[in-house]
């Protein structure tokens, strides 16, 4: 260790060099954090092992945690591409079928992960979430999204292996207006409990109801 002599530590203590790894190349000693750590090794470090010791190991605190039972927009969108991603989903629905088809594929108090089918010409109704955030993430074909913005609508065409998420109380419409049937994953976090739809006016769009989440919107 190019005469590197580490210092008198005690009975029972070892040296830990932990190097820094900030690239490769020969030991750094000045960029070297040298820490200790307790050793019991009879006639090596320590002269007696203490017998009853124990480490007292605490559960981390998950309550309210970010990925635990609370999720971001872009967490639950990573959830919705590692769904889209299994190749299993298009045995799912019939590939016949003329109307949009929901199958759960996971749920918890905390996360609900749909598959939806939309088969040519299908569309739901212009609607929110409620307090749940969410993603979705187009396994094949493309669906067109219009969301609503002030007095305006946006448009986008989102297409197979591209996803977005967005926040509470997003109010959007989904439709698939290209041939062939489109699956696309759907997350939810916490699971739908309210959503609430909405009708087209002159002047903005309108809540027609809010009540339990439904599959028919």
């Amino acid at each position: 260790m190019g005469g590197f002599a580490a210092p008198d530590l005690g009975a029972g203590m070892a040296p830990v060099l932990l190097p820094n790894f900030g690239g490769p190349g020969p030991l750094d000693l000045e960029t070297t954090s040298l820490w200790t750590i307790p050793v019991c090794a009879p006639d090596v470090f320590a002269p007696q092992c203490p017998q009853e010791e124990s480490m007292a190991l605490t559960p981390a605190p998950t309550m309210g945690s970010p990925g635990i039972d609370q999720f971001s927009p872009a967490q639950v969108l990573r959830t919705a591409r590692l769904f889209a991603s299994d190749p299993a989903l298009p045995s799912l629905v019939g590939p016949d079928e003329t109307a949009s088809r929901w199958v759960e594929l996971d749920s918890s108090p905390y996360l609900q992960i749909w598959l939806l089918s939309w088969p040519t010409g299908t569309r739901n109704e212009w609607h929110d979430h409620g307090e749940s955030v969410g993603a979705f993430q187009v396994v094949s074909g493309s669906l067109l999204e219009q969301t609503s913005i002030g007095r305006g609508r946006e448009f986008r065409t989102i297409v197979a292996g591209e996803g977005r998420s967005f926040g509470q109380n997003h109010l959007h419409h989904l439709a698939n207006v290209q041939g062939g049937t489109a699956l696309s994953v759907h997350v939810y976090a916490p699971r739908l409990a309210t959503t609430a739809r909405y009708a087209i006016t002159p002047t903005a769009l309108q809540s027609m109801a809010v009540g339990k989440s439904e599959l028919d919107w």
